[in-house]
């Protein structure tokens, strides 16, 4: 009964493919709704434009400039203000929606890890495998706190002479795990903050003593330089 109640390798491996899937699902509504943003603010943008058309028009026989001068300025104030403020508010709107799926998410994957790990142990594949997803999710929200946490914990897990895995440097599966590599990747893609964040944990991590700390200074300056 105990086990049945702790899952299987099965349900660890659904629930960690759904919280995958979650998670990209995150990513692509965040897409999805700043081309709805874009659009409004569009939208809104070309009555404006057809509301200040209006107004010159009804004032085109006015002698005052400066009286013309000032309702437009008015006018334009207003219009920024109903932009903002519509964009402030419908962004607030979507992004708890995003929220919402990501919390799921998240759930799935933490679901999924404690399975993995009362079936397997800390350090299986299964389990460095699961937390790798978390890893991914954290990255591309910039949450990187506990991104870095959690992959070196993933990086000892799979390097450590005591674990299932026992990886030597450059395999593929602990270059995924490796702040180094992480961080190149990162850079690489024009991340930089993220890169900057990814090497300063290295030169404070375990992972330091695995690596040429001259090129790990040079590729932080660089990051530091763009």
């Amino acid at each position: 009964d105990d086990e049945n109640e702790k899952g299987s390798p099965d349900v660890a491996r659904l629930e960690s493919r759904l919280g995958e899937v979650l998670g990209l699902k995150t990513l692509v509504l965040a897409v999805k709704h700043n081309q709805m943003l874009g659009y409004r603010d569009s939208w809104i943008k070309a009555r404006h434009v057809a509301q200040t058309e209006d107004v010159q028009w009804h004032m085109r026989y006015a002698y005052d400039d400066n009286m013309k001068q000032q309702l437009l300025e008015r006018l334009d104030q207003r219009q920024t203000n109903e932009v903002d403020g519509a964009h402030i508010t419908y962004d607030r709107i979507l992004r708890v929606e995003r929220a919402v799926v990501m919390e799921q998410a998240e759930r799935y994957i933490q679901e999924a890890i404690k399975m993995q790990e009362y079936l397997f142990g800390d350090s299986h594949p299964h389990v460095t495998d699961t937390v790798m997803i978390s890893v991914r999710m954290y990255i591309s929200r910039e949450k990187l706190l506990p991104a870095i946490s959690l992959l070196e914990r993933v990086w000892r897990s799979r390097t450590g002479p005591m674990t299932a895995e026992r990886l030597s440097l450059g395999h593929p599966r602990e270059k995924e795990c490796s702040l180094y590599h992480v961080a190149i990747t990162q850079w690489l893609a024009g991340n930089y903050w993220t890169a900057c964040t990814l090497f300063e944990a290295l030169l404070r991590g375990d992972e330091r003593s695995k690596r040429d700390l001259n090129r790990v200074w040079s590729l932080l300056t660089l990051c530091h330089l763009q």
